[in-house]
């Protein structure tokens, strides 16, 4: 909680010099990056670490998240708000009891492995993000050719 809310304060200057799509995906690599930390090296200095860097990496999505919404073009800013709230509540609520159910059924490894998942996911999603100028719309970031 302290990073995160150390993150809160500082995400904004990161975000508003490499932009939103870019801190998203910074984000994600934070998130999966702590979790797998704490994941293979269960010590605990190495967890503590970990978790200390998905702190830092959840601190900009919700930000992020709202933003997004506020500018939604194909619905009020409020209706956005308000669907982007329920979402979020429907995390916090659900979350937690899915995540000790697959802990109880396999292992909190495991668990923790399909959070990294879907931290991984916040930045596939983040590249498809299409940044509208005036005239033209270009991808936020470049993108990946394999």
């Amino acid at each position: 909680m302290s990073t995160m809310a150390l993150g809160r304060f500082i995400s904004d200057y990161f975000t508003h010099r490499w932009g939103p799509a870019r801190m998203l995906q910074i984000s994600s690599a934070l998130i999966a990056g702590g979790l797998l930390t704490a994941i293979l090296l269960p010590y605990l200095g190495p967890a503590i670490v970990g978790f200390l860097l998905v702190g830092f990496g959840i601190a900009s999505v919700t930000p992020l998240a709202y933003s997004a919404a506020g500018r939604a073009g194909s619905v009020s800013p409020g209706v956005a708000l308000a669907l982007v709230s329920t979402i979020g509540y429907f995390g916090f609520l659900l979350g937690p009891p899915l995540i000790g159910m697959i802990a109880e059924v396999f292992d909190l490894r495991i668990s923790f492995a399909l959070v990294a998942v879907m931290g991984v996911a916040i930045g596939v999603l983040a590249a498809g993000i299409v940044v509208k100028r005036p005239g033209v719309a270009v991808p936020a970031v470049a993108p990946v050719t394999l």
